[in-house]
């Protein structure tokens, strides 16, 4: 069977993904404690974690909460995450985060499957 190129990583890292992640175009908002809300760009989510694009940069191993998809005029749920990478996109002037969402009551990344 051969490889689509869609499974074939651009930059030649080859990563391997027990869950599958669905691509989208999603509004996020992402809450932090000890400052306001921000609204970023859900890229894709899985039922692992969430990447996310924003404006602002969250270090590696801040606990965040994020909820996708978000809307101003509706009840939301926020889901507890831990952010796994950031990574800035000069470019875009945004950063690109990984988060993995978190037991609630835990202080770091759930590891739910091994």
């Amino acid at each position: 069977m051969a490889e689509s190129q869609a499974a074939v990583p651009k930059n030649g890292e080859q990563r391997q993904r027990q869950r599958v992640r669905l691509h989208t175009r999603l509004t996020a908002c992402v809450r932090q404690a000890d400052s306001d809300d921000e609204l970023a760009v859900c890229e894709d989510i899985s039922p692992l974690g969430v990447c996310f694009r924003s404006k602002r940069r969250y270090d590696a191993g801040s606990v965040v909460e994020v909820a996708v998809p978000y809307s101003p005029d509706a009840a939301n749920i926020f889901l507890p995450a831990t952010v796994v990478y950031s990574e800035e996109m000069p470019k875009a002037g945004l950063f690109r985060h990984g988060a993995e969402y978190r037991q609630p009551g835990t202080k770091g990344p759930s590891r739910l499957v091994p």
